[in-house]
């Protein structure tokens, strides 16, 4: 069933499942009670601006695409799920990964 993405609490849970974190690792990126970031993402509690970009930056997004997927309803769940694999890779591997994607760069040819 897809939800209907209605408050900024909406759009931080869903954009948290997608990067498969629990409400416990938001709270503690915030330094709050589970509790807390629960009622927050019920819409019993707003989120300050500050939060947002805290949790924006645990998901690997923006507070510009939180508040996107208020407007539109949905979030991109690809793309979620892409900041969040992507968040977790070390420089390394991300390296590693984009050899196998991007051509390697060809030496320049000496003009005769």
């Amino acid at each position: 069933m897809r939800m209907k993405i209605k408050t900024i609490g909406d759009a931080v849970r869903e954009y948290r499942k997608s990067a498969k974190l629990s409400q416990e690792d938001v709270a503690e990126a915030l330094g709050k009670a589970i509790s807390q970031v629960s009622r927050k993402e019920r819409g019993e509690i707003e989120f300050s601006h500050s939060e947002l970009e805290i949790i924006a930056r645990k998901l690997s997004t923006t507070v510009s695409e939180l508040y996107k997927a208020v407007e539109t309803g949905v979030i991109d769940k690809r793309r979620a799920a892409w900041n969040g694999a992507y968040s977790m890779l070390t420089p390394s591997e991300v390296d590693a990964a984009l050899s196998f994607v991007l051509p390697k760069s060809r030496k320049s040819r000496k003009s005769r």
